[in-house]
């Protein structure tokens, strides 16, 4: 019968996957636990050790099911740390997958 075709295909990297984001921007995923987020956050805003490296805007970014957990982080900062304040933006994004030959 030989080789059905979606074996001579693989998935290909898109842009997005590389890894390039900002220093300032904190991705939440579905398995992300909030604490974990949150503490994230807050050292981007409040660094320990030098105050000079602080973040004045921090972009925090979810998709699907995780878009809860990143809304509950951002409230949770805005209500723990004074002076923080919370702009929410929800933006449409296409994803495409490519497949490249393996031969």
């Amino acid at each position: 019968m030989g080789d059905r075709p979606r074996n001579n295909y693989r998935k290909a990297r898109n842009q997005d996957e590389r890894g390039q984001n900002p220093g300032n921007e904190v991705r939440v995923g579905a398995k992300s636990a909030p604490g974990e987020v949150i503490s994230r956050i807050a050292k981007l805003i409040h660094p320990e050790s030098d105050e000079k490296n602080a973040e004045k805007r921090v972009t925090v970014t979810a998709i699907d099911k995780a878009i809860p957990k990143a809304i509950l982080a951002a409230e949770m900062i805005r209500s723990f740390i004074a002076g923080v304040h919370q702009i929410t933006e929800l933006k449409k994004t296409q994803i495409s997958e490519v497949y490249e030959p393996t031969v």
